[in-house]
C-alpha cells in the first residue's frame, strides 16, 4: 500500500505527529467530483489503512500492557490508564489488549493485519475459534486461513472458519 519511502522517526511522538499531519491533509480531501473508479479505489485503500492502524492500536495496546505502563498512575489495567488519559472505552481499550496478546502467539495473523490483509473483525473471528481443541491447528492453519481473508468477502470467510472448526 505505501510507496517504500523511509522516515525517520526518532520518538513515538514523531509517528504520532506524522499520523496527525496525515489525516489532517486527509480530512481536507472530498470524493465529491473525483471519478467514480478511483473514489471506489479510495475508499478500498482507506479500508486497508484502518487495518492497519487498528493492528497498531492492538500491539501497541498490548505492549504497553506488558511494559506495565499502568502502573505509572497507580493503575492496575492499561485500560483504566487509557480510560483515565482520553476519552476511550475502557472495554474497548481492554478488547484491544486481548486481541494484541493473543497476537503474540499467532505472528502470522499479525504479520497479515499489519499489512491490511486482516481486519481488526477478521483477527476478533479467528480469536473465538481458539481454543484447547483447535489451538495448535489454528497455529498451522495462518497461512491457508490468511489466503481465505484475502480471497472471500467476509461473509464467505466466516462460512470458511465454520468449515475449518468442525473438520
Amino acid at each position: 500500500m505505501g510507496d517504500g519511502v523511509s522516515v525517520e522517526v526518532q520518538s513515538l511522538d514523531d509517528v504520532v505527529l506524522l499520523l496527525d499531519d496525515a489525516l489532517t491533509a486527509a480530512g481536507e480531501v472530498s470524493v465529491a467530483g473525483h471519478d467514480l473508479e478511483d473514489i471506489g479505489t479510495f475508499l478500498s485503500q482507506l479500508q486497508g489503512l484502518r487495518a492497519r492502524f487498528d493492528t497498531l492500536t492492538v500491539t501497541a495496546t498490548a505492549e504497553a500492557d506488558m511494559a506495565s505502563v499502568a502502573g505509572i498512575d497507580g493503575l492496575t489495567s492499561i485500560a483504566s490508564f487509557v480510560a483515565h488519559h482520553t476519552n476511550a472505552d475502557r472495554n474497548q481499550v481492554a478488547a484491544d489488549r486481548r486481541i494484541g496478546m493473543w497476537l503474540l502467539q499467532f505472528t502470522k495473523f499479525e504479520t497479515a493485519a499489519k499489512q491490511g490483509q486482516l481486519t481488526v473483525a477478521h483477527l476478533k473471528l479467528l480469536k473465538s475459534c481458539d481454543n484447547s481443541r483447535t489451538h495448535f491447528a489454528l497455529l498451522d492453519s495462518q497461512d491457508i486461513l490468511i489466503d481465505a481473508a484475502v480471497s472471500c468477502t467476509y461473509r464467505d470467510f466466516v462460512q470458511v472458519l465454520r468449515y475449518w472448526m468442525l473438520a
